[in-house]
């Protein structure tokens, strides 16, 4: 089930994606990438990743007495890791990306400060993750996603650190379900 919601998650920002290419495509541009920007991006995640996984499975362990695991959805078949990288890392890092700060921030922006647009857009991509405990986190990196769309006016950032952060939690996951 959480194939069909990612696939199905996918195939709805595809459309909007489709529709809103003309706006969307200057977002994709390669020109004026510093990979600088793009490394520390990466180490920021790693940082956060860090820090989340241990405020996580602190809160999960006080108030549940277990942990979650991503990778737990795909134990079951022949390439977990493969599997979690792919609905857990890609595909959310490209498509909640252009979802928030390309599709809604773009909209978003036409009718409020770009300050707005930030906070905004991070808070909807915390909630839209169902998880209110999560926003503590979730906010945040939405936040910092919003923050370098806004300055460098690309996708790349975001979807560099989206997916460093969750092949983070994902790496950190999978090693701990094997050790």
């Amino acid at each position: 089930s959480f194939v069909i919601v990612d696939v199905a998650t996918s195939l709805i920002v595809s459309v909007f994606w489709i529709m809103a290419r003309k706006d969307l495509a200057p977002l994709f541009t390669l020109k004026g990438i510093r990979i600088s920007i793009a490394l520390l991006t990466m180490a920021g995640a790693i940082v956060s990743c860090l820090v989340v996984s241990v405020v996580a499975d602190f809160i999960n362990v006080s108030l549940y007495e277990s942990t979650f695991s991503e990778t737990w959805l795909f134990e079951e078949t022949s390439s977990p890791l493969l599997y979690a990288v792919i609905f857990t890392c890609v595909q959310p890092a490209i498509f909640e990306e252009v979802a928030f700060r390309g599709f809604l921030f773009n909209n978003i922006q036409q009718i409020s400060t770009a300050a707005s647009t930030v906070y905004i857009t991070a808070f909807v991509f915390g909630i839209i993750h169902l998880t209110i405990i999560s926003m503590l986190w979730l906010v945040p990196l939405g936040l910092v996603f919003g923050l370098l769309r806004a300055k460098y006016n690309t996708l790349w950032y975001g979807i560099i650190g989206h997916f460093t952060y969750n092949l983070g939690v994902v790496l950190l996951e999978y090693v701990q379900t094997i050790g």
